[in-house]
Parts: C-alpha cells; sequence; structure tokens
C-alpha cells in the first residue's frame, strides 16, 4: 500500500510539471483548467494517503511509524497546496477596488 502511494506521488509529480507549464503560458482558459486539475491532483492524494494509513493501522503498524508517515506524505503534498494557493493570490492581485468618489463634470 505504502509503494501505491508512492508511485501516486510520483505520477502526481510529473502531472504537476505538465500543469506549471500551461500555468507559465498565461492563457486564461488554460490557467483555470490547470488549477482544476491541481485541486483535483490534491483530492486525489489526499484521499490515497487516508486509506494508506488507515491500512498501517489495520496492519498493526506502530503508532508513532504511522505518525511520522502521515506527517512525511502530508509534506508531500504541500508543493501541490502551495501553487495550488497562488489561484487565490493571483485573483486578489488582479482586483481593483471600483472608485466610487469620482465625479463627472
Amino acid at each position: 500500500m505504502e509503494d501505491k502511494f508512492r508511485k501516486q506521488l510520483e505520477v502526481a509529480k510529473l502531472k504537476l510539471d505538465e500543469i506549471e507549464e500551461i500555468l507559465a503560458s498565461g492563457n486564461a482558459e488554460d490557467v483555470s483548467g490547470a488549477y482544476e486539475q491541481i485541486g483535483e491532483l490534491i483530492k486525489h492524494l489526499e484521499k490515497s494517503k487516508d486509506v494508506t494509513a488507515d491500512y498501517l493501522m489495520e496492519t498493526d503498524k506502530d503508532l508513532e511509524y504511522i505518525k511520522q508517515w502521515t506527517m512525511d506524505h502530508k509534506e508531500d503534498i504541500s508543493p501541490f497546496r502551495k501553487i495550488f494557493t497562488r489561484k487565490s493570490h493571483l485573483r486578489l492581485s488582479c482586483t481593483k477596488p471600483f472608485n466610487y468618489s469620482m465625479r463627472f463634470l
């Protein structure tokens, strides 16, 4: 089960590399889709991590081992989250408040 998670993580990293190329293109439609893909990768990896942790508990692995495994792999997912959170930062930096105080002469 742990090996399966590692393989899924490696495949997700390859996909993330491809997605980062799309993000660099700057095409608004492509960028929006790319962020959706990153969100799906995160969901998939989180679910896989949880299933693997459950498996480790069922197979009577040491609690400390399970804690450490979970923390290590939470860190493995963090680069995906960092890129995904750029979306909200970009959205905030691209919006300017409208100045209602301007008057027409």
